[in-house]
């Protein structure tokens, strides 16, 4: 009995040490930059080399908060360009609603409604645009359809090095649970807990113009995915965005989550999402289908949102019968307030400019930058005509009148 109590207390001094070196592990573990700078590698990677397919289910938009859509995603990435696809579905009929703007009904109170089908993204170090093909349903009061067609596409660029305004692409990642360390400025407050998951909170952003904190839960053994994220705007109480991702999915020593859900301001407005494939090589089909997609010559009737001249009002216009390269749409009108020639309407009309957006409202009919470069042109052909006609004339008269 008696030589059990030194083995007891080097047991006991052997626990304390053993206490001691985790404490010490912990505390270098929770430094928060080599904790951000890990996040920020893991990230770096991601958007290297990478192509994820995955399913989506969510709320159609915030006027229609019943219905819901599906849609399959196609997502890749190389070397920091991305590019993505959507294919949607509907999951639900289309309600007819009261009290929207006039601008959305007809004058027989039918309601205009625009489903999304398709949406297609291309981000690279000299462009940021993204496509949407819709079609127009005409949903009488009764809630039958009085007609249905194919609308004009949308269009939309922004400035290229403002990656965060693309909410479809950064959604399709931060549901892998990658892509917040762009995000985040500084972290504090870490703690792991006993599964040895780690907490922390970190100021940064949701958006290049919506500052606040995040909250945050990662784990280590998962390659530190993300697996909680909590954001809340300065000077709001309450969180408007959580996402929060399940299970692992390893592709040789890299890892993204299988599933995740997330939702927005409204709570019980959910979006959930199934990781089906990831793959480490870029898909290069995907590529050069989106570039001649979206780098190509605009076809007539597009919609055109052009946020690059001034990123606070967005211009707009349809693409008259004149196709346009993406280089030639930011110098298409010098001054916003010159008169440009309209080809669908035959007239001079005065540009109009836009903030909105939203695909679901009515869209206005504005002028075609088209013939507004070849304006200049026009006036000298149609000036150099008027003065061969006019020498012509002269020649003819002044031989006329010498033949008398």
């Amino acid at each position: 009995m008696q030589r059990s109590v030194p083995l007891k207390n080097m047991m006991v001094v052997a626990s304390l040490l053993v206490m001691l070196l985790c404490a010490k592990l912990l505390a270098e573990d929770l430094n928060g930059q080599e904790l951000l700078d890990k996040l920020r590698s893991s990230d770096s990677a991601f958007l290297n080399s990478r192509t994820i397919s995955m399913e989506m289910e969510k709320p159609v938009n915030w006027t229609r908060p019943d219905e819901r859509l599906k849609t399959k995603i196609a997502l890749t990435v190389d070397n920091g360009s991305i590019g993505w696809e959507e294919e949607i579905s509907y999951l639900s009929e289309v309600r007819y609603q009261k009290g929207l703007a006039p601008q959305n009904y007809d004058k027989d109170g039918n309601q205009y409604v625009w489903n999304i089908t398709r949406k297609q993204g291309l981000i690279e170090n000299d462009l940021q645009a993204r496509r949407k093909e819709m079609v127009l349903l005409l949903v009488s009061p009764t809630g039958d359809f009085a007609d249905e067609e194919e609308a004009a596409p949308i269009v939309e660029y922004r400035q290229p090095s403002d990656r965060t305004r693309f909410i479809e692409y950064t959604s399709v990642i931060w549901s892998t649970g990658r892509g917040f360390a762009d995000h985040l400025k500084k972290i504090s407050e870490l703690k792991k807990d006993e599964s040895g998951l780690v907490h922390f909170t970190a100021h940064g952003n949701f958006s290049s113009n919506n500052d606040g904190l995040w909250e945050m839960v990662v784990d280590p053994k998962s390659g530190y995915l993300v697996r909680s994220a909590v954001f809340t705007r300065n000077g709001h109480e309450s969180p408007g965005f959580i996402c929060t991702t399940i299970g692992t999915k390893w592709l040789d020593d890299y890892s993204v989550a299988k599933e995740a859900r997330m939702s927005s301001w409204d709570k019980s407005k959910i979006t959930t999402t199934q990781t089906l494939q990831s793959k480490l090589q870029p898909d290069a089909e995907l590529f050069d289908k989106l570039r001649k997609t979206l780098r190509s010559e605009l076809p007539k009737d597009t919609e055109v949102v052009d946020w690059r001249p001034n990123p606070r009002k967005a211009l707009r216009f349809r693409v008259g019968k004149f196709p346009m390269r993406d280089s030639e749409l930011l110098n298409v009108v010098a001054d916003m307030n010159s008169p440009v020639l309209d080809s669908n309407l035959a007239k001079p009309q005065q540009v109009t400019t836009s903030s909105h957006t939203n695909g679901n409202e009515a869209r206005p009919l504005v002028s075609s930058p088209g013939l507004a470069k070849r304006a200049p042109r026009h006036v000298i052909f149609v000036l150099a005509a008027v003065i061969i006609a006019l020498l012509t004339v002269g020649v003819l008269y002044a031989r006329k009148a010498t033949r008398e």
